[in-house]
């Protein structure tokens, strides 16, 4: 096979190890763009063979560059009431559409003859163009010249009545089939209008070396570029794009990723060698060849081009429009014979002359190829392919075997050249023009007198100029006169390095690399923690060893994050139990030490563990504690925080997020502290040790997950009387969320949760004498959307084909031939049926009328239409409904609020000298805006101050001695805001809803709804704010509906780092409560049975008027209520009884009695006594 240069685009200024200064070498120049990109996508080839011509269609586009002088496109919408289209003439297709039954198709087009290729998508699937019941047209756009299309509908099942209407935008195309035969032109680019004055396209002759070749070798597509580096790069793609079929080839170039497309799929991306990114040429191309060179050429460059182009295109420039008159305008190809044999199908070809050539194609799992048999039909000789894909001749009379030499492969999926002759006492056998297997002496002269036919039985495709491969006899299933082999390798669709092989004509298998299986090599054989993989081996019954051990682990189980090493251990707590540790090392395994005169920060040592980002990300996130030692050691006056004048931080680290961490143990991040700093026991009553001027040693255990692990170490500060040692231990992760378990103890109880269609997939499945075969989408359809499925289940096995995305399960099957059929759910008590829209439902190729059959049996539970219980949306204070169908949930997570309609108000009654801070608030949570409600007769307190750690800006939200709304706000420098609203008193004991938001240009309030402040200025610094001081000693009241920034607090306490101290209660704040007097009262003496010390408690009683319909009342926990207030009563009126009796049956020592009044309700329940403190120790009082 003779290789075949398509485009060739260089310059004469190229170095002269390409090619030498010459007038016949013009070139074009192209200006850098940030989407550079060279089209090929439609031509046709000729092979140099004497009888067999393949074919590609050449395309040329610079989209992003200034208009052409090439006049506006004449484009006009069609349509067709058929599933082809005839356009008479090359058209340039813009976009199709499709309106009618639902329904899909793929799309296939002619250029200029009757050959179909078939439209792919840029990941190499088929391209799906659905119709639409709607009016508007929905559109898919495309980019193509055709003559003719045809649909190809993708369910067979679907009946030809209720044809869709095909509608399509077409361009006139003016240029016509060019054929070339070793004949190239060349453009001038002047002329065409391709050099802009705004110098985004120009030409050059400075000496950079630029360089842009598109060729064909061996049917495979091969660009060479060069940006002026003088180091040409090549990227490659595509198999057997020389098998006399349309082929688009587009080469694209965006910056340092370089991609190439064959037939609109992805199949190679590369980056371009040196510094340069713009491709700068002469003002002249080639097309269809290249000036002859006097000198050789060290790569490998055809020099013509023997076919024909349909579409060439540069910067919106018909360049086929400017070929010269005297090259053909019909494309001169023909088709030669050709034959597709499927597996375990034979053809027979008579022997009757030599040499015996043809060209073939083989699929991957090809074993016999050919064999050479007499009139008894006995194999004479053999010739099949080995294991190393190359092929071997066996000798049936002498069972003599002899491999290829040289070896080549012949299972490649390209077109390869088969050659038999036999000349006297010698046979030989030529590959690709090449002698691979011969056989001499008596046996080959016997054999040429035997011989009476040749069989061809391996599965692929041939064809032949000299063998009548239209009229043979075949046995098996054939396809004649097309080569149907489809090439299921480009792109590859086997991941984690599995090597793709196509199996058969349509399909392929993926061998995968050890670790991993699955039809796409998708699923791993590794654990995906340490806790998996002991419990693998205590699973297998090997005994499982504490000590550490290194463990290859894939955290993700196949998908796309890389499997990384980890040492795993067993370690026992402080609870005295097992746990399993995961430690992550790195290459610091001694103290990083530091001494001499050093800047801040100077010395920098980057941490490697082994991993990426993403692994990182995926580790620390999986676990719920992760920790890493942190040990700073200074000498001779050496400081860590306060370096200098300026008391900034000599040393520090930075986090997996590119982060400064600026603080050094288990202090709080960003605090500029270190462990000692919690416990006040630094040196000198700083904030670290080392901060005192003394040698002193700051070490701790970093816990917080944001700062983990630690990847780069900055140190310095050092004089050259001081030095600093660093050590940071390995990241040890601990308590794996996924690992957690659950115990149920009641057969009753339920997990609640939301599920669908086992996690939203679809399953088909068969049962059969009690055995029961499944098949399983991996595509979710619980998404809210339509999705198209078919469920195919024959003696075969079964298929299942969600949107394309089809999944096998092949085992032969038993199926009945009568069936009842249910829609929906198998009983009416299970709960499990389907809750959504079906449409488009056929049963054996029957259709379905699902809403006749609806209204004929007035089913419960089934509406005609589409209907869900969001309509009308019943989530309150801004929940986002979201639609089950047979139900529906609430999304409060964006709003304070809570419970199953976001109506749950959190709150806390908060006493007197209690407190409420966020010590530090995480990055992601902070906000410009801020909300809190409150219900005090507090005055003159302060509801909110919030400042920044690393600055001076603060806020403060207050109330005045009368109950108004007073603010305060610092930005840090100089301005100072202080407002105060008057008209509403917030000290009235009723709730007040109070929210603040802050921009660059205006600061604004509300007070239930109603706007109290909008003061103008640039408060952009209250994002800063990181630090939050709820409520002052003296407020005495109910918080709710708190938010600050994107975090809820009193929801969810956890994430949003609330801290609390005093007296404060959770739950609904209540009314006043006032307690009855009662009438019995006694008089004990100072032995009570109560002693002072005695703890108070709290009585609380509430009712929650809203009931939920999925509440659930514990009939344990009431009658435990009843009873325990049954008891209390008893024991009160037995001592009431036992404290009244008359003068003789029970004396008391009091001397004198009065009265004492119960005090008042107050809000803090915990300060009321039970015993009057006031009274004398020998008149103390109890009332019953």
């Amino acid at each position: 096979m003779v290789l075949l240069p398509l485009l060739l685009l260089h310059r004469p200024s190229l170095l002269p190890s390409f090619f030498p200064p010459s007038p016949l070498l013009p070139l074009l120049s192209l200006s850098p763009s940030p989407s550079v990109f060279l089209c090929i996508p439609f031509c046709r080839l000729f092979s140099l063979s004497p009888y067999i011509s393949s074919m590609f269609l050449l395309f040329l586009s610079i989209s992003f560059l200034i208009p052409s002088r090439e006049s506006s496109k004449v484009c006009s919408e069609v349509s067709f009431s058929s599933l082809t289209a005839n356009f008479g003439s090359t058209k340039r297709i813009e976009r199709i559409a499709l309106s009618g039954l639902v329904s899909a198709f793929h799309l296939d087009f002619s250029v200029e003859d009757d050959s179909y290729s078939p439209l792919l998508q840029s990941n190499g699937q088929l391209l799906v163009i659905y119709t639409s019941l709607s009016h508007e047209p929905i559109w898919t756009h495309m980019d193509i010249v055709a003559k003719s299309i045809r649909l190809i509908r993708i369910f067979e099942f679907e009946r030809e009545e209720g044809l869709p209407l095909l509608m399509l935008t077409l361009c006139e195309y003016v240029s016509s089939t060019l054929s070339f035969d070793d004949s190239p032109y060349k453009v001038d680019t002047i002329d065409a209008g391709l050099v802009s004055i705004s110098s985004l396209l120009f030409f050059s002759s400075a000496p950079q070396g630029d360089l842009l070749i598109a060729q064909s070798i061996q049917g495979k597509a091969q660009v060479i570029f060069d940006f002026g580096s003088l180091s040409p790069s090549e990227i490659s793609g595509g198999i057997a794009l020389d098998d006399g079929k349309w082929h688009e080839l587009r080469w694209i170039h965006h910056f340092d990723n370089v991609q190439l497309f064959i037939d609109g799929a992805l199949v190679n991306t590369t980056s371009p060698s040196g510094l340069y990114r713009k491709l700068d040429l002469n003002n002249e191309i080639w097309i269809g060849g290249r000036p002859m060179d006097e000198i050789s050429v060290p790569i490998s460059i055809q020099s013509t081009f023997r076919g024909c182009l349909q579409r060439v295109e540069l910067n919106s420039i018909d360049l086929l429009a400017l070929a010269p008159p005297d090259i053909r305008s019909n494309c001169m190809m023909t088709s030669p014979p050709s034959l597709t044999l499927f597996s375990q199908s034979t053809a027979i070809i008579p022997f009757a002359f030599l040499p015996f050539t043809f060209e073939f194609r083989l699929v991957s799992t090809t074993t016999s190829f050919i064999s050479l048999r007499n009139a008894l039909n006995e194999n004479l000789i053999s010739i099949s392919v080995d294991e190393s894909s190359s092929l071997i001749l066996t000798s049936n009379s002498t069972k003599h075997k002899q491999t290829s030499n040289p070896r080549i492969n012949v299972i490649d999926g390209y077109w390869h050249a088969f050659s038999l002759k036999i000349r006297a006492s010698r046979m030989e056998i030529e590959v690709d023009g090449i002698t691979i297997l011969w056989l001499e002496g008596a046996e080959v002269r016997s054999m040429s007198v035997n011989v009476a036919s040749i069989i061809l039985c391996g599965e692929g495709c041939y064809r032949s100029t000299t063998l009548d491969l239209q009229r043979i006899p075949t046995e098996g299933k054939v396809e004649r006169g097309n080569c149907v082999m489809n090439n299921r390798c480009s792109p590859n669709p086997c991941v984690n390095g599995g090597t793709c092989i196509q199996s058969s004509l349509q399909s392929h298998q993926c061998k995968c690399k050890n670790g991993y299986n699955g039809d796409f090599c998708h699923k791993s054989e590794k654990a995906r923690s340490c806790e998996e993989y002991y419990y693998m081996k205590t699973l297998n019954g090997r005994k499982v060893s504490k000590k550490e051990k290194k463990i290859e682990i894939d955290v993700d189980g196949g998908e796309s994050i890389l499997p990384m090493q980890v040492d795993c251990a067993i370690k026992e707590n402080q609870m005295g139990e097992d746990t399993v540790v995961t430690r992550l090392s790195h290459q610091l395994t001694s103290p990083l030490q530091v001494q001499g005169q050093t800047r801040a920060g100077e010395v920098r040592v980057d941490l490697n563990y082994g991993i990426n980002l993403s692994q990182m990300e995926k580790l620390v996130d999986s676990f719920e504690l992760c920790s890493q030692m942190m040990r700073y050691e200074c000498r001779g006056g050496a400081r860590l925080m306060t370096w200098e004048e300026d008391r900034s931080p000599s040393s520090w680290y930075s986090t997996r997020h590119d982060k400064q961490g600026l603080q050094w143990g288990s202090a709080p991040p960003f605090s500029r502290m270190c462990t000692c700093a919690l416990h006040s026991n630094c040196t000198s009553n700083k904030l670290c040790n080392c901060d005192s001027g003394l040698d002193g040693i700051d070490e701790g255990n970093n816990t917080y997950s944001q700062l983990l692990p630690i990847t780069s170490l900055f140190v310095g500060g050092t004089t050259t009387a001081s030095s600093v040692s660093v050590s940071i231990g390995p990241l040890i992760c601990q308590n794996k969320l996924v690992y957690e378990c659950i115990t149920f103890v009641d057969r009753n109880s339920r997990l609640r949760g939301q599920s669908s269609f086992k996690d939203g997939r679809i399953v088909g499945e068969v049962s059969i004498g009690g055995e029961l075969f499944e098949v399983k989408n991996a595509k979710k359809i619980n998404d809210g959307e339509w999705h198209d499925i078919h469920w195919d289940a024959s003696r075969m096995g079964q298929s299942l084909k969600v949107d394309n995305n089809e999944e096998e399960n092949r085992r032969n099957l038993v199926l009945p031939h009568t069936l009842n059929w249910t829609i929906g759910a198998k009983s009416d008590r299970n709960g499990i049926g389907l809750a959504g829209v079906l449409r488009n439902v056929y049963l054996n190729g029957n259709g379905l009328p699902l809403g006749l059959i609806v209204r004929e049996t007035n089913s419960n539970g089934i509406h005609e239409g589409e209907k869900g219980k969001c309509d009308n949306n019943p989530c309150s204070n801004g929940g986002r409904c979201v639609d089950h169908y047979d139900s529906y949930s609430c999304d409060c997570s964006l709003t304070p609020f809570g419970g199953d309609h976001c109506t749950r108000d959190y709150s806390m009654w908060i006493g007197a000298n209690s407190s409420l801070f966020i010590p530090w608030q995480n990055p992601s949570l902070t906000s410009l805006c801020h909300r809190l409600a409150i219900k005090t007769l507090s005055k003159n307190v302060t509801l909110l101050r919030s400042r920044s750690l690393f600055g001076e800006a603060s806020f403060n939200l207050s109330l005045t001695n009368t109950g108004r709304i007073s603010i305060s706000a610092h930005d840090g420098l100089s301005s100072v805001k202080s407002e105060t609203f008057g008209p509403i008193n917030i000290s009235n004991d009723i709730t007040h809803d109070i929210s603040f938001c802050a921009s660059s240009t205006t600061f604004k309030l509300m007070v239930d709804d109603n706007i109290a402040f909008n003061i103008a200025g640039n408060y952009s610094y209250f994002k800063s704010f990181n630090v939050w001081q709820l409520l002052d000693e003296n407020f005495n009241g109910c918080l709710s509906r708190l938010q600050i920034g994107s975090s809820f607090p009193l929801k969810d306490p956890l994430i949003s780092r609330l801290k609390i101290k005093g007296d404060i209660k959770y739950g609904r704040c209540l009314s006043s409560i006032r307690l009855p007097k009662v009438k019995c009262k006694l008089n004990i003496s100072e032995s009570s049975i109560l002693p002072s010390s005695f703890p108070k408690y709290d009585i609380n009683i509430g009712m929650d008027h809203q009931i939920s319909s999925t509440s659930f009342v514990s009939i344990t926990g009431v009658l435990g209520v009843i009873i325990f207030s049954i008891l209390v009563l008893s024991l009160s009126s037995l001592i009431c009884y036992m404290r009244s009796r008359p003068e003789g049956v029970y004396n008391t020592n009091e001397s004198s009695s009065r009265p004492i009044d119960l005090p008042k309700y107050s809000p803090s329940k915990s300060e009321e006594p039970l015993v009057q403190q006031s009274l004398h120790a020998t008149e103390k009082e109890y009332f019953c």
